[in-house]
């Protein structure tokens, strides 16, 4: 069923023009860098994490910071 919704998911985001700028709070470098995405053109990522997690992937950035405090970044900052 995951790898169901991941496949939709991609479907939407081809049609986003890049770069996609994604924010995924509480999500996992690993998650992304182990996915097959080299289908969607201009992808960033950024995870969102209490701890610091390392990346291994360059469209990957994990940052450290609290999901209820989002102020270090604007409005409109990510397209998901």
């Amino acid at each position: 069923m995951r790898e169901r919704r991941f496949r939709h998911f991609l479907s939407l985001l081809r049609t986003v023009p890049p770069p996609i700028r994604l924010l995924d709070v509480g999500g996992t470098p690993t998650y992304w860098a182990v996915r097959d995405l080299t289908a969607v053109e201009g992808l960033e990522v950024t995870c969102l994490n209490l701890e610091e997690q390392a990346s291994d992937a360059e469209f990957v950035e994990a940052v450290v910071g609290d999901a209820r405090d989002l102020s270090r970044y604007d409005d409109r900052s990510f397209d998901v």
